[in-house]
């Protein structure tokens, strides 16, 4: 029994503050939940063949791998036709003409997006952009040299020794022992 109006203020808080004491860790493990998901989904690479816009996507499957792409970069979520199961003509909606292709990629999986540089695409037999010129770089013409990947044109003698050092030695014989600084001279470099 309520005696005064101390103890109905009193009972009042007590009830307003266990009302939300459940609802803060509801929220809390739910997106605790989601994060731990997303980081144990499995990498993929996903872009437009022959395009440099592929990106690492995180997805349960090549189809939804490939849905969360068309979806990034088209805006659109799924077919625009109006859903009428009896067209048999093919659909040419903006989702529906997208055709990206998606590698899996294991060896990302315990990385996230902003941790993946350039030596990473390389090692998967990737490619990316020479640090030095920004030019498209991939295992036929580009190596890492330290933390970066550098294509051949830009390679000095020096990074040479690092990553094939028979190649040096020759480069060396060719240009003289002056040459150690100077991006070493390679054949059929077309800067566009």
């Amino acid at each position: 029994m309520i005696h005064n109006r101390r103890q109905v203020l009193g009972l009042a808080g007590s009830a307003a503050a266990a009302a939300l004491l459940p609802a803060m860790p509801a929220v809390a493990v739910q997106s605790i939940a989601e994060t731990a998901t997303l980081d144990v989904l499995p990498a993929w690479v996903v872009g437009t063949p022959g395009e440099w816009d592929h990106q690492m996507i995180r997805a349960t499957s090549f189809e939804s791998a490939q849905r969360f792409w068309i979806n990034e970069t088209t805006g659109l979520t799924g077919c625009e036709r109006s859903g009428d199961p009896s067209q048999d003509e093919e659909c040419d909606c903006a989702f529906c003409i997208q055709s990206p292709e998606a590698t899996r990629v294991p060896a990302w999986d315990d990385k996230t997006p902003d941790t993946i540089t350039g030596p990473d695409w390389l090692a998967v037999g990737l490619e990316t952009t020479c640090a030095r010129c920004g030019m498209e770089t991939g295992c036929d013409n580009g190596d890492v040299v330290g933390r970066d990947v550098v294509c051949h044109d830009c390679m000095t003698l020096a990074d040479w020794w690092i990553v094939d050092p028979e190649a040096a030695a020759e480069k060396e014989v060719e240009q003289g022992p002056d040459a150690r600084s100077a991006p070493a001279e390679t054949e059929g470099r077309d800067d566009g």
